[in-house]
């Protein structure tokens, strides 16, 4: 879990901090953002940054509390809260980010299937093609 000191910087300086940090991430080119975030956030700031927007994907397609905490190993009280602020518009343009482009929202759904699977191929007739790529 991520641990926040209690000393909280003035909300001004805080915001102008923000605002900042906010500015270069949007400077950051599709390439090179992963080793950004990856430089900036924790390894545990990463998963829950992660998990979070997955869940948002998932509300939005009306996928269940249930399902989301247990596919993402998530509790369902966290999942709850996610649902709450969903549901008051907080999420608004994370999810209009995602369904803006046909193609991102097909390959996070694509990401969200293999989690669903735990990793394992789909159940297509192509299911194994991967296996045979590897031994040939």
């Amino acid at each position: 879990m991520a641990h926040i000191s209690k000393n909280k910087p003035d909300s001004g300086l805080l915001q102008l901090i923000f605002n900042e940090l906010s500015t270069h991430i949007a400077k950051v080119d599709k390439r090179t953002a992963p080793r950004f975030l990856h430089e900036l956030l924790t390894e545990t700031e990463q998963i829950m940054i992660a998990k979070r927007m997955t869940a948002i994907v998932m509300l939005s397609q009306n996928i269940g509390v249930y399902k989301i905490a247990t596919r993402l190993q998530m509790s369902t009280s966290t999942v709850r809260l996610i649902t709450f602020a969903y549901e008051n518009g907080k999420y608004d343009n994370i999810v209009n980010s995602i369904n803006k482009s046909k193609k991102d929202k097909e390959h996070f759904w694509e990401l969200i299937e293999l989690i669903s699977r735990g990793g394992l191929p789909s159940r297509g007739k192509d299911r194994w093609k991967f296996l045979n790529a590897l031994t040939e």
